[in-house]
């Protein structure tokens, strides 16, 4: 079926099937815009909606040819077309000058963006109000076989911002937005300029001329990693800081914070976590300690050295394991760390934090000089890294 689009800019359009039916599309069919373009409910089919790009995005003619070849592509990967969590192209749409206008795809409901579930416990509580965190370790294991997926039909993502992956009850994912997504055939690679800073690769934002050319697999699995830590830190970024750094560097934006390298995971790091970060990191396991901390400290300057996605996902395999062994890994807020060195040597830290347990040992000689309790940062934003508001540092170890 070939479609023909005559106003692409009014919320109002008319579309056009190949054999000249007309269908009146209105503001009562639209479901949302954007930069891009306006997306439409099919009348007669409200499983399926209709991406139209604006008149600004089609005004780059070069650009515009691109994005053509690009879907034509997309519609060419039958393994995509068939992938149950691709919102994928199913065909193009024209105007009456036979322009590419747009693309018809599957509509997505009952879905939730990764995004929304960023900023504690409360936040995932309120979209999934049984979840544990054994349910987010089983939607990072959905959203990293996606990926995977993508990976092995040549496909790679560019835009990585964690909005445009979404999940379900069921830990079922979705992939929105991919008509940004560089399509790799052989003999061609249609390639993409979209990228999402907080996201991307180190080399990428050191370089811009990088978006120019074909992105590689080690890039994608840096982002990847960021998106799967993120879930399973309830919105934490691996490049965000509690404090100042020992060098005095303050906490800046992930995208800066990527650039400088600071990453306040594993041990030896010039910063820090919070508290409430700590705990939530202190509980994974070992295997998947040494999977973050190897993709985001090692392959920083090194991309060969970030770890495949087989092997972050036989990792978070194995925390979800470890769940059944110990309770306190499914807890979205631990309200202590696992860490026994640091119960030991901070013990009036943990009783004014957590309350005497018999199990952090004998406490302090009477008498002893006190050290200030360790507090907990109770600002999400500046926990994460978003806001420059002040709160306590932790300075335990961070592994």
């Amino acid at each position: 079926m070939k479609w023909n689009f005559e106003a692409v800019d009014d919320v109002n359009a008319t579309v056009y099937d190949e054999k000249g039916n007309a269908l009146q599309l209105g503001e009562e069919n639209s479901l949302s815009h954007g930069g891009q373009g306006r997306v439409y409910e099919f009348p007669d089919n409200h499983d399926i909606v209709i991406k139209v790009y604006s008149a600004e995005s089609l005004s780059d003619e070069r650009k515009v040819n691109a994005l053509d070849v690009r879907l034509d592509a997309m519609l060419r990967n039958t393994a995509c077309l068939r992938n149950p969590s691709l919102a994928w192209p199913l065909l193009k749409c024209y105007d009456k000058s036979g322009r590419t206008q747009g693309y018809a795809m599957a509509r997505v409901q009952g879905y939730v963006p990764f995004k929304a579930l960023f900023g504690g416990k409360a936040r995932v509580l309120q979209k999934f109000p049984n979840w544990t965190r054994k349910d987010i370790a089983e939607t990072v294991r959905s959203f990293l076989h996606t990926v995977m997926d993508l990976e092995r039909a040549h496909v790679v993502i560019c835009d990585w911002n964690a909005d445009n992956f979404m999940v379900n009850e069921n830990h079922e994912v979705m992939f929105i937005d991919t008509d940004s997504y560089e399509i790799h055939e052989p003999g061609i690679r249609h390639l993409s300029e979209m990228y999402f800073a907080e996201n991307a690769a180190p080399e990428i934002l050191r370089d811009k001329s990088l978006l120019k050319r074909p992105r590689t697999i080690a890039q994608a699995r840096f982002s990847a990693a960021v998106v799967a830590y993120q879930l399973l830190m309830c919105g934490a970024h691996p490049y965000s800081f509690a404090g100042e750094a020992r060098d005095g560097t303050c906490v800046g934006s992930p995208e800066q914070n990527i650039l400088a390298g600071k990453c306040p995971l594993g041990r030896g790091t010039d910063c820090q976590l919070n508290a409430m970060t700590y705990n939530l990191w202190s509980w994974m396991t070992g295997r998947l300690h040494n999977a973050f901390v190897t993709t985001f400290r090692d392959g920083h300057g090194n991309p060969c050295k970030r770890v495949s996605l087989e092997e972050l996902d036989a990792a978070v395999a194995q925390f979800i394991r470890e769940m059944g062994r110990e309770p306190m890994r499914l807890e979205l807020a631990p309200t202590m760390p696992k860490s026994d060195e640091w119960k030991q040597t901070h013990p009036r830290q943990v009783v004014a934090n957590y309350g005497y347990r018999p199990e952090y040992g004998p406490l302090p000689v009477r008498g002893a000089r006190p050290r200030p309790p360790c507090p907990i940062a109770m600002n999400y934003g500046a926990a994460y890294g978003y806001g420059r508001a002040q709160y306590g540092q932790f300075r335990g170890n961070n592994y």
